[in-house]
């Protein structure tokens, strides 16, 4: 039987986009193979990086954690993020946490491979707490005579 967290390339996509499909539980140890993957990926020249969900049963912190860290990896590297076939549930958390605003999405894996440019639809990702408080924080301090 198949390991269902194991990541694997299903598609002919063009060089320099990469392919990968996580499969089951997104959880720490999936999310760890599904980092080296996308290093590994990154590493070949292939740093647009599409991410298949239709094969996701569950995501948990370690899931989103790894999805912020490749897109960062891949825009270090010129590339872009594209989730695809985003499941129901992992979309309503993508959409609490915030992370939807930040992490591409389209409904198949065919638009995500054939969007135009995924590097201008790519945002910066901020932390929205973190912005704040460093606000708050000048706001509240005294003025430099």
């Amino acid at each position: 039987m198949t390991d269902p967290r194991r990541v694997r390339e299903p598609r002919a996509v063009p060089s320099r986009v990469s392919l990968l499909a996580p499969r089951g539980e997104l959880d720490e140890a999936a999310a760890d193979a599904l980092r080296t993957e996308a290093a590994a990926r990154i590493a070949e020249g292939r740093p647009d990086l599409v991410v298949d969900l239709s094969g996701v049963t569950f995501c948990d912190a370690c899931g989103l954690s790894a999805l912020i860290g490749i897109r960062r990896g891949a825009l270090e590297a010129g590339g872009s993020l594209r989730l695809a076939a985003v499941p129901e549930d992992l979309d309503h958390l993508l959409t609490r946490t915030g992370l939807r605003d930040f992490l591409i999405a389209f409904p198949t894996v065919e638009d995500a491979v054939s969007a135009p440019d995924a590097k201008s639809m790519t945002l910066p990702l901020k932390h929205p707490g973190r912005t704040r408080r460093a606000a708050q924080a000048g706001a509240s301090r005294e003025p430099s005579r």
